[in-house]
């Protein structure tokens, strides 16, 4: 941030809510440029804001909480600043600058600018009853949070090694596996899977059939293969018949 010193109108005044809000307003009606720099000591350590002022309206803020390095920018910081003018401790200073070093101050600092200037009349709706403690806890929850698991691997440069716990599975399954018959069975059955071997499903051998079981059957099928042969007959007549047509 690149601030313009100017002139100096108020150093160092003991900050109360009504003084400063009144010596805002002599500023915004007397059409100057300039700024106010107001600090307190709130629940996070030191916190600084800036109200940037052109021709009568409110042009800009800056707002820090300087313990963490927070910053809030344009309408955030508005919201911050006109918080801090009823902290119970706290100063504040004002600046006149120049036309030119508005404008310079402008350039150098875009990032501060509101969309839309506040006028006078704005600002007087805009002023808080009280100190609000919440964009104080807003600060404090975002930099005391756990930290998740991935941004603590990520700051320690170990997202991209990756645990493989393929033998510890394997040891601990044909472990299991084998605690039983069939698991002795399943065990085998893993390690050709694991080394690479086909695995060769065994089947049990069927029980013998009677010799008249096994006439009965083929007999069956021989008269499943002669009603077979009649329908291809059948229908290689009818072909025939629908080509003489």
């Amino acid at each position: 941030m690149n601030v313009p010193v100017g002139t100096p109108q108020i150093k160092g005044k003991p900050l109360r809510s009504d003084q400063i809000v009144a010596d805002v307003r002599d500023m915004l009606e007397s059409n100057k440029c300039g700024y106010f720099c107001v600090t307190i000591k709130g629940e996070t350590g030191m916190e600084e804001g800036l109200l940037i002022i052109e021709s009568g309206n409110i042009i800009g803020a800056h707002y820090e909480y300087m313990k963490y390095g927070k910053e809030y920018h344009a309408s955030e910081a508005l919201k911050r600043v006109l918080n801090a003018f009823f902290a119970d401790k706290g100063i504040y200073d004002s600046f006149v600058l120049t036309t030119q070093q508005i404008e310079l101050l402008k350039i150098f600092n875009e990032d501060l600018l509101l969309l839309e200037s506040v006028s006078k009349r704005s600002f007087d709706g805009m002023i808080p009853v009280g100190f609000s403690h919440e964009f104080e806890k807003e600060v404090i929850s975002e930099f005391t949070k756990e930290p998740e698991r991935e941004e603590i691997l990520k700051k320690r440069g170990l997202t991209d090694i990756k645990i493989d716990l393929t033998e510890d599975v394997e040891r601990e399954t044909k472990d299991l596996v084998k605690t039983t018959d069939v698991g002795e069975k399943v065990a085998d059955e893993i390690d050709a899977y694991l080394s690479g071997k086909p695995m060769v499903k065994k089947e049990l051998a069927p029980p013998e059939k009677p010799p008249e079981v096994i006439e009965m059957e083929k007999e069956k099928e021989r008269e499943e293969t002669d009603f077979l042969l009649d329908i291809d007959a059948q229908a290689e007549k009818l072909k025939k018949l629908f080509k003489g047509k």
